[in-house]
């Protein structure tokens, strides 16, 4: 059996000073966690902002293309009673004129739908738990802190950065390519 070994216990007067130094690297740790999430934070909350701005445009959009629509069915419904009365060629006419009116419905509603697609496309970039995510950008828009990435709606790679691709400096940090 071997003798045990005697091991040395620390020097009591270093023992303060080394929890001391302990405290304060984590105390930093956490107040740098902390800047960085108040950022995030605030970034997020203007996308959202900024999504819910969109989507109220959208729905006023959406209510006023309902409007006009049935203004225009009010309009074909009219011309369908002066023609009643009137020859059957003109029957045809509004038969004509409907069709075009369902047709430019239509293509609006497609439009419409288009849009909002989009702005819930940005809305779900926003929403993304994942901290990797990157969140979808428009270029040249202001931006906060500089370094932070993200990708155009056409899909190329952006930096937030207060240089420009020609080298000149300009402030306030705006989205850019990041690779001009």
């Amino acid at each position: 059996m071997e003798p045990a070994q005697h091991q040395e216990s620390p020097d009591p007067a270093t023992v303060p000073r080394n929890v001391a130094f302990l405290l304060a690297a984590v105390c930093l740790a956490l107040a740098l966690l902390g800047s960085t999430f108040a950022a995030d934070s605030r970034e997020l909350e203007a996308d959202i902002d900024a999504l819910e701005s969109d989507l109220a445009a959208s729905n006023a959009l959406v209510v006023s293309k309902d409007d006009e629509l049935e203004n225009m069915s009010v309009q074909v419904e009219i011309m369908q009673q002066r023609i009643e009365s009137a020859e059957r060629p003109a029957e045809q006419i509004v038969e004509d004129a409907v069709a075009a009116l369902e047709l430019d419905y239509a293509e609006r509603a497609s439009e419409l739908e288009r849009r909002l697609a989009e702005v819930q496309e940005r809305e779900a970039a926003v929403n993304l738990k994942d901290g990797s995510a990157m969140i979808t950008v428009h270029a040249w828009e202001l931006c906060s802190p500089e370094g932070m990435q993200g990708i155009s709606e056409d899909g190329r790679p952006m930096v937030c950065s207060s240089v420009q691709c020609d080298g000149d400096k300009s402030d306030p940090a705006a989205w850019r390519l990041a690779n001009c």
